[in-house]
């Protein structure tokens, strides 16, 4: 599932009773953590950074 807020989501699904299990891992511009869920039900966390663009030349 992919989140805006990668923190804060780990964060609120931590306090509802479902932690992290496996990560957060965070390569390049990836962030990810795996989280079970109801049922067993394995849930991916992910967050992509955004590129800010083009740099302009001063």
């Amino acid at each position: 599932m992919k989140v805006k807020d990668f923190a804060g989501t780990l964060k609120r699904l931590g306090d509802a009773g479902y932690p992290v299990e496996i990560g957060p891992v965070h390569e390049g511009k990836w962030h990810v953590a795996f989280v079970m869920g109801c049922e067993g039900i394995w849930l991916d966390i992910y967050s992509v950074d955004e590129d800010a663009g083009p740099q302009k030349a001063a």
